[in-house]
């Protein structure tokens, strides 16, 4: 069975960049462009083939960081990997403090 990889990433051009790199990691990419529609997605559905979150940290309404303290908060630990942009490490600190995981996102390295 393939694993599902939740992408919560609301730039559709980075999200379409991490939807090819899952699928050719060989899993199932789920594309999702809010905060709120991974809470809706993990919490509501609380799907067991979610094998890890590829969430990004600065989102309109519902911030990746609001997203990782609601999880946290409900006992979701499934590994969130958090993208953030070489200029945004503060907020990438604070994410470590959270258990998960930082992978620094340059759109010039694509």
């Amino acid at each position: 069975m393939k694993r599902k990889i939740l992408i919560v990433e609301d730039d559709p051009v980075h999200q379409s960049h991490l939807v090819r790199l899952v699928t050719r990691l060989g899993h199932d990419p789920v594309p999702l462009a809010s905060g709120q529609d991974a809470l809706d997605a993990i919490m509501k559905r609380r799907d067991p083939s979610i094998a890890a979150v590829l969430l990004d940290l600065v989102m309109p309404e519902l911030d990746g960081m609001g997203v990782i303290t609601r999880l946290r908060a409900a006992g979701y630990h499934t590994p969130i990997i958090v993208l953030v942009k070489p200029t945004a490490i503060d907020s990438a600190l604070a994410a470590i403090a959270d258990q998960v995981f930082v992978m620094i996102y340059d759109q010039h390295t694509e």
